[in-house]
C-alpha cells in the first residue's frame, strides 16, 4: 500500500470557525466578510447582507444541505468558503426529516439519537472539505449538574453534541454586540456619539465556551468579526481568492 506524507505546509490552509451568540448579533454578516464565499442558508435571515453579491442555496430541508455538500465535494466549482447559517435551524431541520419519515408528530428517544448523529456527522464532513468553513449557531446555558455551572455554548440539542462540535473546529467563537461611546474631534470640540460595536471572544472563561487552535494562540482573547483578518493572523498570509473574471 502506497501512502502519500505530505508536510503540513505544503498543503492550502484553511480555517474552520464556528460562531455562536444571540439573535441578530451579526453572525450572518460575519459569515459574509470570507472570500469566494457559498450561504448554506437555513434561518432565511439574510436580509443584512442584502447589499453585498452573495451566492446561497436555500435550506429548506435537510436534504437540502446533504446536496449542497455533495456539490461541494464532487463538483467543479470556485467557492473558497461555505457558511452554515445556522447549525441551530439546520438541526430542526432534520428532526423534521426524522419525523417525517416516521409518521410521528413528536420525536422519541431513538429520534433524538438519529438526528444528533446525523448533526454530528455532517459538521465532520463539512469540516473535512478543502476549503474554509463557517458555521453560525444561537447560543444556550450548558449547566454542569455536578459542579453547578452555566457556560454559554452553541445552541444544539444532546448532552455531548455542542462540545463533540466544537471539538471539530479551529476556532470557536462567542459573539458579541456591545454600544459604547465613542469621542472624536469636530469643529475645535470633541463630541460624543454612540456606536454597536461587535467583536468575538475566542478565549474561554468559567462562563464562556471558546477556543483557538491556531500556534501559539495568535487571536489573543477578543477578535473583530472579519474572516480576512482572522485568516491573516492565523496563517501569516492573505486569504486565497478565485481570479478575477472567473465564476
Amino acid at each position: 500500500m502506497m501512502v502519500e506524507i505530505k508536510n503540513s505546509q505544503e498543503i492550502d490552509p484553511t480555517l474552520k470557525i464556528l460562531v455562536y451568540g444571540p439573535s441578530g448579533v451579526g453572525k450572518t454578516v460575519f459569515g459574509a466578510t470570507a472570500p469566494d464565499v457559498l450561504f448554506l442558508d437555513a434561518e432565511g435571515g439574510m436580509l443584512s447582507v442584502a447589499d453585498k453579491k452573495i451566492d446561497r442555496i436555500k435550506i429548506e430541508s435537510f436534504k437540502d444541505i446533504k446536496d449542497a455538500f455533495m456539490f461541494l465535494k464532487n463538483e467543479k466549482h470556485d467557492y473558497k468558503t461555505v457558511v452554515i447559517d445556522s447549525l441551530t435551524e439546520t438541526q430542526k431541520k432534520s428532526m423534521d426529516e426524522i419525523l417525517k419519515a416516521s409518521g410521528k408528530d413528536m420525536p422519541r428517544i431513538g429520534d433524538w439519537g438519529m438526528n444528533i448523529e446525523q448533526i454530528r456527522r455532517m459538521v465532520r464532513n463539512f469540516r473535512d472539505l478543502p476549503m474554509n468553513v463557517i458555521i453560525t449557531a444561537l447560543e444556550m446555558n450548558l449547566t454542569d449538574e455536578d459542579e453547578g455551572i452555566s457556560t454559554k455554548s452553541p445552541a444544539l440539542q444532546g448532552k455531548s453534541l455542542p462540545q463533540e462540535v466544537m471539538g471539530f473546529m479551529d476556532v470557536v467563537g462567542y459573539m458579541v454586540a456591545q454600544e459604547k461611546k465613542i469621542e472624536s474631534e469636530g469643529k475645535g470640540k470633541k463630541e460624543t456619539e454612540k456606536k454597536v460595536v461587535r467583536a468575538i471572544r475566542v478565549q474561554p472563561t468559567a462562563s464562556i465556551n471558546a477556543k483557538d487552535r491556531s500556534p501559539g494562540g495568535k487571536l489573543g482573547i477578543w477578535v473583530k468579526p472579519d474572516f480576512t483578518e482572522i485568516y491573516e493572523t492565523v496563517f501569516g498570509k492573505p486569504v486565497t481568492k478565485k481570479k478575477k473574471g472567473t465564476k
